[in-house]
């Protein structure tokens, strides 16, 4: 990339803001070395492990807490033989390697990129290392003396000869034939042997060794005899101390030599990972969202500046593959040059594997280069006017730029006279339409506006304005030029309204009859655009309406239905028990011979089942008809209804004498074929399972169902089909385990069912296989 460009759309600032995010200088070292990546598949790659980590982060997973202090300095260290590391640089050493263990433990248990995961557990981390190292020395560098027995040894006749030491200062000092030697009573150390302050004016009186003189000649730092030979003594054991602990770090040293090329790959790949953690953080804090891969095509939804906080306005804006140019007109102040650099600061990022602060949707290409000219760039040092220095850009640009750059212009033909200005502009914008090079360029300049209309592959856009308001709302209009709103904006500003009359009948006589033209198409345009806005909101209105009726009707009828088949019930349940006393009295009668009485009762038989009969077809009448098409004979999987009571289910497998086991709900039934109707395998287009958009829940992206029961499970899942239905959402999955079986069969059979389930097949091996089914909308 263009380092001209990068300034100018302030992509280090972005890239600063996200090493704050790194919990070590090494990783933020890398970040700012990184390059904005030009291959698509390298670009999709570091954008596919950057979300994996931000989707742990969504998902409230707790990362370990590393601390990643800088070791680089340690490992230049032992690539040289014979040299040894400081305590301070090992117990660094091993806080990076136990950072290292617990980042790599915590990435390879969890679902990421595939490639990240094989990449976290090969990354090395010698853990036998850090052991030994923390064996001798503590966080802070400390020597750990309990754990080295000979260090510990010579540290406590140390301890027993500075004590000896001072109680023998001391009694030279407190004795009162000699305190009046000293200049005070507390001993000092000189090169690590402890004197006594005689005053000069007594040297003589205490034979020993003179250290030192003060400055003004009136203390002698001596060390008397008495005090000699212990401090020689003390400087031996120190000695053999620093010999004692200079072979321990050496030998803890030659062991971290041996695994070098391993801590050399282990703060790499540590590096990585925290550099792409940080990417994570920083895109989970700002809602941002992966582009979409696009090619020779860009769609922003919603996209947000990074660097205007909250207070930056969506902008949406696209370019189709057919059309190559976007020409943004309107005026100051409103938008313009923000929009450029939103465009390419964006792009870059993208490029350098970051979701950026946009919708779902939004699609962008790999671009070779990002090329800007934005902004005042004269020099009064270099002699260079606004256009010279517009024109010493453009050149660049076009030299360089290909099919696969993306160019932003700001203020396009600006500079020099209007006329020349706007004749330079048309032809650079020619160019870039021939070589297929997609441009984003800004204008004020009206000709050019007629040039978006006529031009092939040139599309116009404008910045909204709130004409009553007399400011720009900072929207993008895809479409519509714009006008500059120079004379609203001057009165604004203070200027005379004499004067922004005056303007105005300039205006109007200079103004062609192209430019009243294009202005009325501007309108007319503008007018379409909002009926169309209108009409499209007055359908999905009625469409709502239709729907909050149907689904009225069919709850009416359904209860209808229910109401009836309860009466129907409570009827069956008094025929049985008036045939059971009717029979009874039938066996009386016999036996009485009284053939009229049994005639009677048959007859009050066949009338209350003639009543139940008449139930049953008014029942029938008020049941949800099937849609008409021709049914399948009945076989396993079938979908069938039960004509008894009007239940739905699915035939398991035929049974003897013709009869079929059917699973309706949780219950299996055994029924002969005539208690039995075929259902089509396509539902209705309106059943009783369908919910007003206003009440479904939102979807989950993965529904669990692991440990559900089979009704549950199925309640669950279509609450959530009718979730993804309202949302859009395009794919979900069901994590239902692998267990019997039984769960995930039911599942696919339901799946099957569907009219909504354009495919459903399980997951990848690595992320759940068989125990994880991926499911596909239409």
């Amino acid at each position: 990339m263009i380092e001209h460009a990068l300034a100018l759309l302030e992509f280090e600032r972005v890239r600063a803001a996200v090493g704050e995010n790194c919990a070590g200088d090494q990783s933020r070292r890398l970040l700012e070395s990184s390059p904005i990546l030009t291959d698509p598949a390298d670009v999709a790659r570091e954008l596919s492990r950057a979300v994996s980590l931000r989707k742990l982060l969504a998902d409230g997973r707790h990362f370990p807490d590393i601390d990643l202090p800088d070791i680089e300095g340690a490992l230049t260290v032992l690539k040289k033989e014979g040299t040894v590391l400081e305590g301070e640089a090992l117990v660094a050493l091993s806080r990076f390697i136990r950072s290292a263990g617990a980042l790599k433990r915590f990435l390879s248990a969890r679902e990421i990129e595939p490639g990240l995961r094989e990449m976290a557990e090969s990354t090395p981390a010698p853990a036998g290392l850090a052991a030994e190292i923390d064996r001798v020395f503590d966080g802070e560098g400390n020597v750990q003396y309990k754990n080295v027995p000979a260090l510990r040894s010579i540290r406590e006749s140390i301890r027993r000869l500075r004590a000896a030491i001072e109680r023998t200062a001391a009694a030279l000092l407190n004795n009162p034939e000699t305190a009046g030697l000293f200049q005070t009573d507390t001993a000092t150390v000189k090169d690590g042997r402890t004197v006594l302050p005689l005053k000069t004016k007594f040297k003589g009186r205490l034979k020993g060794i003179v250290h030192e003189v003060s400055g003004r000649g009136a203390t002698l730092f001596l060390e008397p005899e008495e005090m000699v030979e212990r401090n020689n003594e003390l400087v031996v054991r120190e000695n053999e101390f620093l010999a004692e602990l200079l072979k321990i770090r050496r030998e803890l040293t030659d062991r971290a030599r041996g695994r070098r090329d391993d801590l050399g790959r282990m703060a790499e790949a540590v590096a990585y990972f925290d550099a792409l953690l940080a990417k994570a953080r920083w895109a989970h804090a700002r809602r941002a969202v992966a582009a979409l891969p696009a090619e020779g095509r860009i769609v922003l939804r919603e996209a947000r500046h990074p660097l205007l906080g909250k207070g930056a306005v969506p902008i949406d804006l696209a370019l189709e593959p057919d059309e190559r140019v976007l020409l943004i007109t309107g005026p100051n102040t409103g938008g313009k040059t923000v929009t450029l650099k939103t465009v390419g600061l964006l792009a870059c990022l993208n490029q350098f594997g970051m979701e950026i602060p946009a919708a779902e949707g939004t699609a962008l290409p790999a671009f070779d280069c990002v090329f800007a000219d934005i902004g005042d760039e004269q020099s009064l040092e270099q002699s260079l006017s606004t256009f010279q220095a517009h024109m010493n850009n453009v050149s660049l640009i076009v030299a360089h730029a290909t099919a696969r750059s993306l160019v932003l212009l700001d203020e396009l033909g600006a500079g020099t006279d209007p006329q020349e200005g706007t004749a330079i502009a048309m032809a650079l914008l020619d160019h870039f339409v021939e070589k297929n090079t997609m441009t984003f360029a800004t204008t004020h300049h009206g000709v050019l506006k007629n040039y978006g209309f006529l031009k092939k592959g040139v599309v116009n856009a404008s910045v909204e304005f709130d004409a009553e308001k007399l400011r720009p709302t900072y929207k993008i209009v895809m479409g519509i030029p714009g006008e500059s709103h120079a004379l609203a904006i001057a009165g604004r500003a203070g200027l005379p309204e004499a004067l922004t009359r005056r303007a105005t009948k300039y205006l109007d006589e200079e103004r062609t009859d192209i430019a009243k033209l294009v202005e009325e198409l501007v309108r007319e345009k503008k007018q379409l655009r909002e009926q169309g806005i209108a009409q499209q909101a007055k359908e999905s209105a009625a469409r709502d309406t239709l729907r909050r009726a149907e689904l009225k009707e069919l709850s009416l009828r359904q209860r209808e239905r229910e109401l009836r088949e309860r009466g129907l019930g409570e009827l069956e349940r008094f025929l049985s028990e008036s045939r059971r006393d009717l029979e009874r009295i039938i066996r009386e009668i016999r036996e009485g011979a009284n053939e009229e009485a049994v005639s009677r009762g048959r007859a009050l038989v066949e009338r209350l089942e003639e009543r139940i009969g008449e139930e049953r077809e008014t029942v029938e009448k008020l049941a949800v008809p099937p849609p008409p098409g021709e049914i399948g004979p009945l076989e396993k999987g079938s979908r069938v209804r039960v004509r008894s009571s009007g239940s739905e289910g699915t035939i398991v497998r035929e049974a003897k004498d013709g009869k079929f086991v059917v699973s309706v709900g949780n219950i299996r039934l055994t029924l002969a074929s005539d208690e039995l109707e075929a259902v089509p395998d396509v539902e209705p287009e309106v059943t009783v399972e369908f919910r007003p958009v206003h009440d479904a829940p939102p979807p989950a992206y993965e529904l669990n169902v692991r440990g559900f029961r089979y009704a549950d499970a199925l309640r669950a899942l279509e609450k959530q089909i009718d979730a993804v239905l309202v949302a859009g959402v395009k794919e979900f999955t069901i994590l239902h385990g692998k267990g019997t079986g039984a769960l995930r069969t039911g599942i696919h059979e339901y799946l099957a069912s569907s009219p909504y389930v354009e495919s459903y097949r399980f997951a990848r091996p690595e992320q759940g296989g068989a125990g994880k089914t991926v499911v596909v909308m239409k």
